[in-house]
């Protein structure tokens, strides 16, 4: 096209001030005029929007961002930022179109076009699961999209000084003028242990889609904004409180019960309960750490057999503590109470008279922990390990440990990789793609970790796998 003929998008400049300015422009500053743009068109949108629905719109607006109508409207809420950039582009009131649909139906011909494009843009843009798999801080970076299984080389100068390699962010690209960039992002990132959870999306869209070959087509991403955002706060919800989202070794949530009985007497509940724990010698169930005056007292474990990592490993269910004409069983989950509720009143029947239980979340428990953290004690306790643990001797059985432990690694069945073991994992699409993912936490992690022995030599797991490190900086 002629550079001096009037621009097509219809903007009445000429094209070589207009449209075509940005192919002679470095994607520097292409992605500076589109912010500019961007700036611009998110101005016109919240004024229409305060036209069109008010303060009532905006507060409906935050209910169905969050699902529920639970949540107060706060701006200083962590996810504000991210709630105002979907408002003005994706919440859809019930009635009518949504801000940025509106604007494009407006007949304000003072607009300029390019802001118009840059609205519509976005709207055609859906949000995903971006993996970040190379750097350039101060720039940019490269990130793989998990539902998509396409790279991106984004533009983001801000963010890309904060993240980390493996870092996972939920958020929209939008591609213009030959430049990649973000119009809308959660604001949290989610650790690259989820990558599970996010396969398990996109086999979930996929399922309901079964004529869809990948990668996944904008229309049915964008179909599934609703649930795709719901699922992203529930994901950070649980990064954000790891001691809710605990599990025990047989999957269940994490909660310690303790549970009280009365016994009709110490040498009853003990050849009741004996055979539990046949490896224990009777001077090992006798405690002898109780004061005299306490009288006797007894320690069962309650453990069984199951498979694991290539061989039987011992899982404690329940530890019995037995002090005079009180039983008390301690365990670490629901189910596991129950079960301990009924083996106890199978040995004992009606001789066993039920107290009451004591249930805490981890949450509480870490909650006790901090509250004890400053005492006298506990202080005495911290600088005693901490010393310990500076001992050559203790540092040179820690290292042995840790080798002793990854050496063994690849042929461990892992959770995170859907109970594969990595060398398993390394030969499946699936499989390898959620081991890439952990060994980039790995790699992440690394950084915080100052004992060298400590970190996990990946370079090493990379080369005994067969899995070759992702290209880029960072």
């Amino acid at each position: 096209m002629e550079r001096n003929a009037p621009c097509p998008c219809g903007s009445g400049k000429k094209f070589k001030h207009c449209c075509g300015a940005s192919t002679i422009r470095t994607p520097s500053e292409i992605y500076d005029r589109l912010r500019r743009l961007d700036g611009e068109a998110s101005e016109y949108i919240v004024r229409l929007a305060k036209r069109m629905y008010g303060e009532e719109g905006l507060a409906a607006a935050w209910s169905d961002f969050h699902g529920s109508p639970d949540v107060p409207l706060n701006e200083s809420h962590p996810e504000f930022e991210f709630f105002t950039r979907w408002f003005e582009y994706d919440w859809l009131p019930e009635d009518g179109p949504g801000p940025g649909e509106a604007m494009l139906e407006s007949d304000d011909s003072s607009i300029d076009p390019e802001i118009l494009r840059l609205i519509e843009t976005t709207l055609d843009s859906p949000y995903s699961f971006l993996q970040v798999i190379a750097l350039e801080p101060g720039m940019g970076f490269t990130a793989r999209d998990i539902l998509r299984k396409t790279d991106h080389r984004i533009i983001e100068r801000t963010g890309s000084s904060t993240l980390e390699r493996g870092s996972i962010l939920y958020a929209r690209v939008v591609e213009m003028d030959g430049t990649e960039f973000m119009m809308g992002n959660g604001t949290r990132v989610i650790p690259s242990a989820f990558m599970a959870d996010l396969v398990t999306l996109r086999e979930t869209i996929l399922g309901k889609n079964p004529s869809t070959t990948s990668p996944l087509p904008d229309e049915i991403l964008l179909d599934f904004e609703n649930q795709m955002r719901l699922f992203y706060l529930r994901l950070i919800d649980a990064a954000s409180n790891p001691a809710r989202n605990l599990q025990n070794t047989d999957g269940d949530p994490m909660l310690f019960h303790t549970i009280r009985y009365e016994v009709p007497s110490f040498e009853r509940a003990v050849q009741a309960f004996r055979d539990l724990d046949p490896d224990m010698s009777d001077a090992d169930v006798m405690g002898t750490n109780i004061k005299e005056h306490e009288g006797k007292s007894a320690v069962i474990h309650w453990s069984k057999q199951r498979k694991g990592r290539g061989k039987d490993e011992t899982v404690v269910q329940a530890v019995f503590r037995i002090q005079a004409t009180t039983l008390v069983a301690e365990v670490n989950s629901a189910k596991r109470a129950e079960r301990a509720r009924k083996e106890i009143e199978r040995r004992l029947g009606k001789d066993a008279v039920y107290l009451g239980t004591e249930i805490h979340s981890p949450e509480g428990a870490l909650k006790k922990a901090d509250q004890n953290a400053g005492s006298e004690d506990a202080v005495k306790r911290g600088e005693e390990q901490a010393r310990l643990m500076s001992l050559p001797e203790v540092q040179a059985m820690l290292r042995r440990e840790m080798e002793k432990h990854w050496a063994s690694w690849p042929d461990t069945p892992v959770p995170a990789l859907r109970g594969m073991t990595p060398r398993k994992a390394a030969k499946d699409p699936i499989g390898r793609e959620l081991l890439e993912s952990l060994l980039l936490d790995f790699e992440s992690k690394n950084r915080h970790v100052p004992d060298a022995f400590n970190r996990v030599d990946t370079e090493k797991l990379r080369k005994e796998l067969g899995m070759t490190p992702k290209s880029g900086p960072g």
